[in-house]
């Protein structure tokens, strides 16, 4: 999506029902949201929420290495202030600084947030 001067917006996944009103921000509960709320349109099957949070942990943690590539690179593709505000998020989320966290060392490029 492009704003009006043209550069590229970057929006968080948000799901507004119109139907109920719920405004919905966390990945998980939007894609739980439509099976609690609408139970006879389920988009997941019945009594799998287990095993697809089992999954999703087996997944992740077999992926990391990669992931932690995919986020340190990110950046390269933000403006300025996007990438501060993504290195500073992704900093406290993995509880230190991207610089350090990045499997290919430090580099100068980094913004030291």
């Amino acid at each position: 999506m492009n704003c009006t001067c043209g550069s590229e917006i970057y929006t968080p996944s948000v799901l507004r029902d119109p139907n109920t009103g719920v405004i919905v921000t966390y990945p998980w509960f939007i894609a739980e949201h439509p099976d609690n709320t609408y139970p006879d349109k389920a988009s997941f099957p019945k009594d799998t929420e287990v095993l697809i949070r089992t999954f999703d942990n087996v997944y992740v943690h077999q992926i990391h290495h990669a992931y932690r590539f995919m986020v340190v690179h990110t950046r390269e593709i933000l403006s300025k202030r996007s990438a501060e505000h993504f290195v500073t998020g992704r900093g406290k989320y993995f509880n230190q600084k991207l610089a350090e966290f990045s499997p290919e060392g430090p580099d100068e490029l980094y913004i030291d947030v």
